[in-house]
């Protein structure tokens, strides 16, 4: 395989001949490339994970319909053209100005056949990728596309298990909260490597959460809550509770709020402005004022539905569980009426599908429900089967648990890591079982997915990071 600088510009599009400063991961790794400082190979691991823009001359859907995309031709020999960002996208404008983002994967396993790419036709930061490399990446690094399976891409060891996992806005960087207090950091070139720390002051962090800008992550432990800065990790805000732990942490989807809670039955919500964070008059709903909290001795998760408004948590306590709902909006207001109790013990984190038409966990066995119905759709159990009724454990103890739920972009698909290690895909919401991951031993902690919908992360109690391709 071979990166060859552009030759091809498009029509009514002038060459930039001067040089150019890169102005994302992708264009560094482009440069990095050309000029020999990493492999063609680790280019092209980077590639594949990031978003592509194309013009089209013709209105375009989301999902691609209608897309009449600029294809250049030299000796016979078609090349798609696409851009690292949408200004670049824009140059094209004159014939083709309409524009999607489309992830790169997608770009590669839908090229016209026989066709090459150009990317960034007309600038200096730009490269040339012929037809049997591009027929190449697929083969070779897209299988999971081609099979329409997860493929497994690489493991890295951790000194501390891994609690909590985000992706970050590059797609293909971690954030990581460990056993030991460390907010760690990952980044994804072909291999998953170390990049840095630092700590929160704290022996142990159970979640973190990112904000949807990727500017700000907050961490919730044996401790302080605290609120960091990103990419330095800069300390913002530190918030202390006078007797107990904070166990779950959460961001609105507008980023306005932080909403926090652990093992003391109360809310707290907090107001994130652009030079500072702090309480609101609605910061504790407490057992005085009649529920949302009124009877967790732990708060193990929550989630925000698509709506932005509406607010799921998990809570348990010795020999019970419940999953309780409430609206925030300028006020709180809690829904008793929604709240749904179960006899486990332990509630893993929940998740509402994109669409908010569904909501997921786990007890000993994983439920999907319908919203805001509330009804039970199916449950699927360690092995990956629907069953039907429900089976209770013989106590409330639930032994070892399950990961976070996690529903794909689309919401097609639904994922949870099971006490074994073995992670399930199943299409949501007829719980058909499409694929079942294996390679860690012992329970699987935490999941994630990056934006593009391209990889996924899982940590484990064995102490490793996996790295998998999902398929496109």
């Amino acid at each position: 395989m071979r990166l060859v600088r552009c030759g091809l510009i498009p029509e009514g599009a002038a060459r930039v001949e001067t040089t150019e400063i890169p102005r994302n991961t992708l264009e560094e790794a482009l440069v990095a490339a050309r000029d020999g400082s990493i492999s063609t190979e680790a280019f092209l691991r980077v590639l594949i994970e990031m978003p592509l823009f194309l013009s089209s001359g013709t209105p375009v859907q989301a999902d691609g319909a209608g897309l009449s995309p600029v294809l250049l031709t030299r000796n016979g020999t078609d090349y798609l053209a696409v851009y690292t960002t949408q200004k670049r996208a824009g140059s094209v404008a004159g014939t083709a100005s309409y524009c999607l983002q489309v992830a790169a994967a997608w770009v590669l396993t839908h090229m016209p056949s026989g066709a090459g790419i150009v990317i960034n036709a007309g600038f200096a930061i730009g490269g040339q990728v012929e037809p049997q490399t591009v027929q190449d990446i697929v083969r070779d690094f897209l299988p999971g596309r081609a099979s329409r399976q997860a493929v497994a891409l690489c493991r890295a060891p951790v000194e501390h298990e891994v609690n909590c996992l985000h992706f970050l806005t590059d797609t293909l960087t971690l954030l990581g909260g460990t056993n030991n207090g460390d907010i760690s950091r990952w980044r994804y070139t072909g291999a998953l490597d170390f990049v840095s720390s630092f700590a929160a002051d704290t022996t142990r962090i159970f979640q973190i959460a990112v904000n949807q800008a990727g500017t700000r992550v907050a961490a919730a432990g044996r401790g302080p809550l605290r609120l960091w800065r990103l990419p330095e990790g800069a300390l913002e805000w530190t918030f202390e509770l006078e007797d107990g732990s904070f166990t779950t942490v959460a961001f609105s989807p507008d980023g306005a709020r932080l909403l926090a809670a652990g093992d003391e039955e109360e809310l707290h919500v907090i107001g994130l402005h652009a030079k500072n964070a702090e309480f609101e008059s609605i910061t504790k709903v407490d057992s005085d004022n009649g529920s949302l909290f009124a009877l967790g001795e732990r708060t193990s998760s929550l989630a925000f539905h698509p709506d932005g408004r509406t607010l799921l948590a998990t809570c348990s306590w010795q020999g019970g569980s419940a999953l309780k709902f409430c609206e925030l909006e300028t006020e709180l207001r809690p829904r008793p009426e929604w709240t749904l109790r179960f006899p486990a013990d332990v509630l893993s984190p929940a998740a509402f599908s994109p669409d908010g038409r569904f909501f997921a966990f786990a007890d000993w066995e994983v439920g999907l429900y319908a919203f805001p119905a509330r009804e039970r759709v199916l449950s699927l159990d360690t092995q990956g089967n629907i069953v039907t009724p429900p089976q209770r454990g013989k106590s409330a103890i639930v032994d070892a648990s399950w990961s976070n739920a996690v529903f794909t972009a689309d919401g097609q698909t639904l994922l949870c890591g099971s006490p074994d290690g073995t992670i399930f895909l199943w299409d949501s919401p007829s719980g058909r079982l499409r694929q079942a991951l294996t390679g860690h031993e012992g329970s699987v902690l935490w999941l994630s997915l990056n934006s593009t919908g391209t990889l996924l992360a899982s940590s484990g109690q064995d102490k490793t990071l996996r790295l998998w391709q999902m398929p496109g």
